[in-house]
């Protein structure tokens, strides 16, 4: 039988092209600004959990028509 294990899903911002973030596809979804947060999500210990996470960006007002690199650093690690 699998327990519950709790692991932190941190999205850092790599450049400053968007004003905040919509994250879709975990547990909940999760809304952060510029500076980026931090995600907490349950899944089974010792499984495999996968997601297919969805972004819906607000960009700046002022940023002109371009492409961008991706604009975040996300990282998984225990609770």
């Amino acid at each position: 039988m699998y327990t519950q294990s709790e692991f932190l899903v941190d999205f850092r911002a790599r450049s400053d092209v968007f004003l905040s973030v919509l994250v879709t596809g975990l547990q909940n979804s999760f809304e952060f600004g510029a500076r980026g947060g931090t995600a907490v999500h349950n899944a089974p210990r010792g499984g495999t959990s996968f997601h297919e996470l969805g972004y819906h960006f607000m960009l700046r007002p002022d940023l002109p028509a371009g492409n961008y690199p991706w604009p975040l650093e996300i990282s998984v690690r225990s609770a």
